[in-house]
C-alpha cells in the first residue's frame, strides 16, 4: 500500500491483525497518531511508515514488538522523547526517525538494543550526552545523530565499537578533547 494517496488515521482496530509480519505504508498522506493498541501485533517485524504526517509521541507500549527488527518512522511530525521502555525491541536492527520533531536525551537503556546495526536519529531536536551505555551495541554499523542539540564530551567506552562504519554527530555541540581508546574502532 505504499506510494498511494491513502489520507486518514492508522485505525487502532488494525492491532487484530496479530498474524501480520509486514505493513508498507510509506510515502501517503496518512495522519493522526501512533495506535498504542497495536503493541499486540507481536508478530510484525517490518513496519514502514515513513513519509506520511503521521505525529503525536512514540508509543512507550509499542516495547512490545519485541519480534520487530525494521522500524521506518523518518520524515513525520512525530514530537516527545524516545521511550526507555523501547530497549526491551532487543531484536531491532533498523530504527529510522530522523527528519521528526522528536526531543529529550538519548536514553542509556537503549545499550540494551545489541542487535541494531543502523540508526537514524538525526535532524531532530535530542539534547543531553552520548550515552556511554550504548558502547553495548556492538552490532552498530551506522549511527546518525546529526543536526540535534547534544553536547558534552565524547565517551571513551565507545572505542570497543569496532564494526561501527559511519559515525555521523556533526551539527551539535559537542566539546573536550578526542578521546584516545577510539583508536581501537
Amino acid at each position: 500500500l505504499h506510494d498511494n494517496n491513502i489520507n486518514g488515521t492508522l485505525p487502532p482496530h488494525w492491532a487484530n491483525m496479530t498474524a501480520l509480519q509486514q505493513l508498507y505504508l510509506n510515502a501517503n498522506t496518512i495522519n493522526g497518531t501512533l495506535p498504542p493498541e497495536w503493541a499486540i501485533m507481536t508478530a510484525l517485524y517490518y513496519l514502514d511508515l515513513d513519509s506520511n504526517n503521521i505525529r503525536g509521541t512514540l508509543p512507550a507500549k509499542w516495547a512490545n514488538l519485541t519480534a520487530l527488527k525494521y522500524l521506518y518512522l523518518h520524515y513525520n511530525n512525530i514530537v516527545g522523547t524516545l521511550p526507555p521502555e523501547w530497549a526491551s525491541m532487543r531484536a531491532l536492527v533498523y530504527l529510522y526517525l530522523n527528519a521528526n520533531d522528536i526531543i529529550g536525551m538519548l536514553p542509556p537503556e537503549w545499550g540494551n538494543m545489541t542487535a541494531m546495526q543502523g540508526m537514524y536519529l538525526h535532524d531532530n531536536n535530542i539534547n543531553g550526552t552520548l550515552p556511554a551505555t550504548w558502547a553495548s551495541m556492538t552490532s552498530l554499523l551506522q549511527l546518525y545523530l546529526n543536526a540535534n542539540t547534544i553536547s558534552g564530551t565524547l565517551p571513551p567506552e565507545w572505542a570497543n565499537r569496532t564494526t561501527l562504519q559511519r559515525l555521523h554527530l556533526n551539527a551539535n555541540t559537542i566539546n573536550g578533547t578526542l578521546p584516545p581508546e577510539w583508536a581501537n574502532m
